[in-house]
């Protein structure tokens, strides 16, 4: 049964996966090979409609032990929007996706490739190094919470100082995105506080705060760095 399963999910992701990389985006003018993606839209909507049969039988079976598996909402949303993904093509040759199952198709794209990999752990070999990833994941995920309360109040006042001045941060979102990049050790120095040529103005409108903050964030970094384990 558990290698009947993960086979239609390799199948499943396999199809998506092809379906996604020949499919065009809405508003395009080129051209789409029709005939393999309905092939392959097919595909997906029958091995969706295996699985989807299959968890519904689970669910049956055994309705509390099913209902309290967070890993059973993900793969029935996967097998559901997957369809939702790939029903454009059957509307006819001519219609594109949308919108909405454009964003849809590359949300689940990435969560049937998670599904997939999750599939295989209790196969020999590939098994153990799924786990692993698994166990790293929900560490991850623990410490998630912490890790953006650290994050926000530079993003906070990286925006407040240098969204007038540089479109990365001239957003709260684009903030935030642009320092979780500098957590990481990227933080571009000379393009925010290095004149384009000697006789240049200093681009940064508040160099005070600005250099503090951007001085004490690689000393944080270097710091947690080599901040010995308990």
């Amino acid at each position: 049964m558990l290698k009947h399963r993960s086979s239609d999910d390799v199948s499943l992701t396999d199809s998506l996966s092809g379906y996604a990389l020949l499919e065009v985006p809405p508003g395009s003018t080129e051209n789409r090979p029709a005939t393999y993606l309905y092939v392959l839209a097919v595909g997906v909507v029958v091995f969706s409609g295996i699985r989807l049969i299959l968890e519904a039988l689970q669910a049956i079976k055994n309705t509390r032990q099913y209902l309290s598996d967070p890993s059973n909402y993900m793969e029935v949303f996967v097998f559901v929007f997957s369809v939702v993904f790939v029903s454009a093509i059957f509307r006819g040759e001519n219609n594109l996706p949308t919108y909405f199952q454009w964003e849809v198709g590359c949300f689940v794209t990435v969560m049937a490739w998670i599904n997939m990999i999750m599939s295989l752990k209790k196969f020999p070999y590939i098994g153990i190094y799924v786990i692993m990833m698994r166990i790293n994941i929900k560490s991850f995920m623990k410490i998630l919470l912490s890790f953006f309360m650290f994050l926000f109040p530079f993003a906070l006042v990286f925006y407040m100082t240098l969204g007038s001045t540089f479109g990365s941060f001239r957003q709260p979102g684009y903030a935030l995105s642009k320092s979780l990049v500098m957590f990481t050790g990227e933080i571009n120095y000379d393009m925010y506080f290095v004149p384009a040529t000697l006789e240049g103005e200093n681009p940064v409108r508040f160099p005070f705060a600005t250099y503090i903050l951007f001085q004490s964030l690689p000393l944080l970094l270097a710091h947690h760095t080599h901040e010995p384990a308990d």
